[in-house]
């Protein structure tokens, strides 16, 4: 599904959009906060950061893929996205690389529940139409 019809399709269902903006929103969010705050002292928690860029790779490259219609390019675009967000010591920019992975991962995960929701409501309609033909 490309991005304008994941935006879409997450205003159909409030309930999918708002639990999949919580649940796609936290993962950029703790891992941007671990890696600046807590993985510098402890090298053990790099790894749950690597889970949260695991996480979030994948949505944001879909997104870069459908926007630039290139490999190469998509895979640059979540190499920057994700990597500054993680790395640079310019706040700003790496608060604005944070800003936009929230964003796409939000809407990523809200479209995904919301499909599901769509799907789970079809199937619903089916059966209930299917007891009152009979």
């Amino acid at each position: 599904m490309n991005i304008l019809n994941q935006i879409r399709q997450t205003w159909k269902s409030p309930l999918a959009a708002w639990t999949g903006c919580v649940f796609g929103a936290t993962v950029p969010v703790a891992t941007y906060l671990v890696a600046h705050y807590e993985a510098m002292t402890n090298p053990m928690l790099w790894g749950i950061v690597l889970g949260g860029l695991l996480v979030s790779a994948p949505t944001v490259y879909q997104w870069a893929e459908a926007a630039f219609q290139n490999k190469v390019k998509s895979l640059g675009f979540v190499m920057l996205l994700e990597g500054t967000m993680i790395l640079s010591g310019i706040m700003a920019i790496a608060l604005a690389c944070l800003g936009l992975l929230v964003v796409i991962n939000a809407v990523g995960a809200a479209a995904c529940l919301a499909r599901k929701d769509a799907v789970r409501e079809k199937r619903v309609r089916t059966v209930r139409q299917t007891k009152v033909a009979a």
